[in-house]
């Protein structure tokens, strides 16, 4: 019904933070600047406060021990009497529901056009990430922070720079989220190559 163009979605404007007049002019520039870095919309601050919430749920609760320990070794689980299908069944379900809130978040804080393709890979990344700070909420959250930085900085670029080079910008964040992972990997290609 849109002759062929793509529907546009309606978008999370960033928070606004209250002005204080009061501040002296040395903190007040300081205090502009944090403000204008914390303009994100807000299920970007609820991203965020997620991951003490998750860190609790992984290292405090049974279950986090429980889910930790279906991972590592599905038999102790199972001589408790519970199952671990059941609590990996549980866990991806959980785990899609936030990879998908995390894909809605994407396509509603940013352009709010959704296409095919809109994330180009940066789950790839996202996951990739994951592995690299072997699954630690925390070190998530800052290396999914700087993969942002560098995603939104080569985008920057890219449409400052001509046509081969502003390309391989494009990559960037990918070649960074891939060295990473090599780069924190086990020592696995050295055991194979041995």
């Amino acid at each position: 019904g849109g002759g062929g163009a793509t529907p546009r979605i309606g978008v999370f404007g960033p928070v606004e933070w209250p002005h204080v007049a009061i501040l002296p002019a040395q903190i007040e520039d300081i205090v502009s600047v944090v403000r204008a870095t914390l303009r994100l919309p807000a299920p970007i601050f609820a991203a965020i406060a997620l991951v003490p919430v998750l860190a609790y749920v992984f290292y405090r609760t049974p279950f986090g021990l429980a889910l930790r320990a279906c991972g590592e070794n599905p038999d102790a689980i199972a001589s408790q009497g519970r199952s671990p299908d059941a609590i990996r069944a549980a866990a991806l379900v959980i785990g899609g529901g936030l990879v998908a809130a995390g894909g809605g978040t994407f396509v509603l804080t940013g352009a709010g056009i959704f296409t095919f393709g809109a994330l180009d890979g940066r789950g790839f990344a996202a996951l990739a990430l994951a592995v690299a700070v072997r699954w630690r909420p925390g070190w998530a959250l800052l290396a999914t922070l700087l993969f942002g930085v560098v995603d939104a900085y080569a985008r920057h670029l890219q449409e400052s720079v001509t046509a081969p080079f502003g390309m391989l910008l494009a990559l960037l964040p990918m070649t960074l989220a891939l060295a990473v992972l090599i780069a924190t990997s086990r020592g696995g290609a050295k055991a194979r190559l041995r």
